[in-house]
């Protein structure tokens, strides 16, 4: 149960009520006012910000369009804490939408301003969302860091309230970290201060925090207890929200501890209210505990009930959050067919680009004759000027003026017809290129749908598979079936949890997380994972650095990737008896990982197709070990993101040498 951690602390991040359900909104008579425009510059953005403020829970797209308004009044009007006010708006608005990029750029934007202004209370405010954002993004160091910020600011203007606050969101955070005792400790000071202000509110959520946190550190009974004490205001101040999320946490707790008649009991209480509210989260957290209630009871049909309800609002949420566009398509289909339509008008734009250049250089020719015939025109006519005051033969130099002049004309109107067709032809690459990137990007949205609508249907095959092994008097021919029913949805689902990955790193500019360390002790530590693995192969696996530490900026999750693949890939495709080597070592500019392997090496097709998506190779594992095809598309891409380089070093039966280089 330990995936529902996540989302439950989403309820208390904030302190004790934040996320609880919003009732409707009136703002009818600040509209009026503004409609009828009986305010001034300063109380118009006021106004606005109040709209924003009031709905940004319930309707954060809304919110947001009332802060950029009171945005343009107050940078049209040069009114400095009216802009700050607004970024801050506009920041919280963003990030409730879910995006984090642009709500940190807002509120850093609100932050300059109001330490400029030397406004503290917007400072210490605008550290506090900061530190959300973070979180929500799940950076939960750099939260930690302006949290901290926010909390010395309280400490100082002697602000109970937000020092309360505060110290409930770092402990959050320290949870988050599985820093349980320090969480502890924080929850413990926000418990202390709420007490002192007599915020039943806020002793809640500190009952409730400190109960996991209890938990979370093997002392079950003690975080009962604390739980019980924050389910009990919960109830009094009737939050249904809060309420709802505390019986989950119990119910969780209870089954840990293997008391399932209790766990059924607090899961049930929770689903009920959650399904009351419309919870979509809470009621898919409730359904998954009393699956495993059920399952542990061997009540199958039960089990099977709730496990359908678990999937079916995890398929929900996961809609939600993606904002799916396009619906019962039929994907498989769709989906070739859009690529060859990308395909020939990849080539069609290629001719068209072809013809359009040699239609310039033929303009340009033009062109230089026409300025040459306009300077033989001028220098005749001046000749002619000449000869008629001299002479009475102006007659014949006038005619031959008249033909230049009208072959200039002749070539005008040809020029002039070329650029016409250059023009048009422009347009349609214009038009084409488009319509090109509108179907690269409606191939894309169409591998994600493909993708989730794969996953749904095998996540319940491999529960239907796991339940019916629980069933009593199954031969062996029976359950090896099941245990090949389950392994082929590992295989499925693992294949698009690949092809989500690649999808999101190439098309939706995933976000890097740079930070400092040292390569020798991470891989001291990484290599260490694959000793079983080539152990029950027979392979041995070797590792150098040099002996002084090696630092390295870049994405720590994204390298890990990268060399998982390239060391499980290693031992893949080679024989039992032989070896794996890795190595690292830097220059001045760069870092550089060798995975070198004695197996059955590349051929030279191999090589030129090996980054590819879904590309057959020669080579075979060795083991029969299953492969998705997809594995060095994502190392590859992954290096691009980083700005790194990949190069392999390869004879057929000769072993692979794969080098990756990453700038320090």
């Amino acid at each position: 149960m330990n995936s529902l951690s996540f989302f439950i602390c989403c309820g208390l991040f904030w302190s004790f009520g934040s996320f609880a359900q919003t009732k409707g909104i009136d703002y009818s008579q600040e509209m009026k006012k503004i409609k009828s425009a009986q305010l001034t510059d300063t109380a118009l953005v006021n106004t606005w910000l109040s709209i924003s403020n009031r709905i940004v829970t319930k309707r954060p797209d809304s919110a947001l369009y009332f802060a950029n308004q009171a945005l343009l009044v107050a940078e049209k009007k040069e009114w400095y804490k009216g802009i700050a006010n607004a970024q801050y708006h506009s920041g919280i608005a963003l990030r409730t939408i879910g995006n984090y990029q642009r709500a940190i750029t807002a509120q850093f934007k609100a932050l300059q301003l109001y330490e400029k202004l030397k406004d503290s209370t917007g400072v210490g405010s605008t550290y506090t969302e900061i530190a959300t954002i973070y979180w929500f993004d799940k950076d939960y160091n750099k939260a930690i860091n302006y949290d901290a910020k926010a909390l010395a600011l309280a400490e100082a203007q002697k602000d109970k309230d937000k020092i309360c606050r505060t110290l409930n969101n770092i402990g959050v955070l320290k949870y988050q970290k599985k820093q349980y005792t320090e969480a502890l400790a924080y929850y413990r000071r926000s418990q202390k201060m709420a007490e002192e202000l007599k915020n039943e509110r806020r002793i809640a959520s500190a009952y409730h925090n400190i109960g996991e946190a209890y938990a979370a550190l093997g002392n079950a009974q003690e975080g009962l207890n604390f739980l019980q004490k924050s389910l009990e205001i919960g109830k009094k101040l009737e939050d249904k929200d809060f309420t709802a999320n505390t019986l989950i946490v119990m119910a969780n707790i209870y089954f840990q501890k293997n008391q399932i008649t209790e766990s059924l009991e607090y899961a049930e209480q929770g689903l009920a209210i959650a399904k009351n509210i419309g919870s979509k989260q809470y009621v898919q957290n409730a359904s998954e505990i009393l699956y495993a209630d059920h399952k542990a009871l061997q009540n199958m049909n039960k089990a099977l009930e709730y496990h359908e309800l678990y999937v079916n609002y995890k398929d929900s949420l996961f809609s939600e959050t993606n904002h799916r566009q396009i619906a019962h398509i039929q994907a498989t289909y769709e989906l070739e067919k859009k690529q060859r339509e990308i395909e020939d008008l990849e080539k069609e734009f290629k001719l068209q680009e072809a013809n359009a250049k040699l239609h310039e250089e033929k303009a340009e020719n033009h062109l230089l004759i026409n300025y040459s015939l306009l300077g033989l025109f001028l220098g005749v006519s001046l000749i002619v000027y000449i000869l008629y005051k001299s002479n009475s033969q102006n007659k014949a130099a006038n005619a031959q003026l008249i033909a230049q002049k009208a072959e200039i004309e002749k070539q005008n109107q040809v020029l002039a017809r070329q650029k016409e067709q250059i023009s048009q032809q422009n347009q349609e690459l214009s038009i084409k290129n488009d319509k090109l990137m509108f179907l690269n990007a409606e191939k894309d949205g169409l591998v994600g749908i493909v993708a989730h609508d794969l996953r749904a249907p095998l996540n319940r095959i491999k529960g239907f598979a796991q339940i019916l092994s629980f069933e009593e008097n199954l031969n062996e021919e029976q359950l090896m079936l099941l245990k090949r029913i389950d392994k082929t949805c590992n295989g499925g689902i693992f294949l698009i949890k690949d092809l989500l990955l690649i999808n999101n790193i190439e098309y939706e500019n995933a976000t890097l997380n740079l930070v400092e360390f040292d390569v020798c002790l991470f891989l001291k530590g990484f290599v260490e994972q694959f000793e079983a693995q080539a152990n029950s192969k027979q392979i041995g696996l070797h590792l150098s650095f040099s002996r002084q530490p090696i630092l390295l900026t870049t994405d720590e999750t994204f390298l890990t990737r990268i060399l998982d693949n390239l060391i499980s890939n290693a031992i893949k495709f080679t024989e039992s008896g032989k070896n794996v080597f890795v190595r690292c070592e830097e220059t001045r500019s760069h870092v550089s990982f060798s995975i070198k392997d004695e197996g059955q090496g590349l051929s030279k097709q191999d090589q030129q197709k090996l980054f590819m998506k879904f590309q057959k190779l020669s080579a075979k594992p060795t083991a029969g070990e299953d492969t998705t095809g997809l594995g060095l598309a994502i190392v590859k891409a992954l290096i691009d993101k980083l700005k790194g380089e990949i190069t392999v070093i390869s004879e057929k039966e000769q072993g692979a040498e794969f080098i990756v280089k990453l700038p320090k």
